[in-house]
């Protein structure tokens, strides 16, 4: 069986390569520092999330509506378990 060039830097992938799935392991990140940066962006998401849920939780206080209240907060407790998550 003759093993094949890697198509994108044309080295011969090892064992351990995933070439076929759609990534070079040979060529440098695209982004310098990904798991950082993904953290930071998840972290970023999580607060507009939160402000979203105190705002329809807000919004359900001016509309004497239980339930909105009660999606708002439960919103913001799942984003709560959410960045904990991503912190461990």
């Amino acid at each position: 069986m003759k093993q094949e060039k890697c198509t994108a830097c044309g080295q011969f992938p090892k064992i351990n390569c995933n070439w076929k799935q759609g990534r070079c392991p040979h060529l440098p990140p695209l982004i310098k520092g990904t798991v950082m940066n993904h953290r930071n962006i998840s972290l970023i998401k999580s607060v507009f999330r939160i402000v979203a849920g105190l705002a329809l939780a807000g919004g359900g206080w001016l509309e004497m509506n239980p339930y909105i209240q009660a999606a708002g907060y439960i919103l913001v407790f799942a984003e709560i378990l959410g960045i904990a998550e991503e912190l461990v």
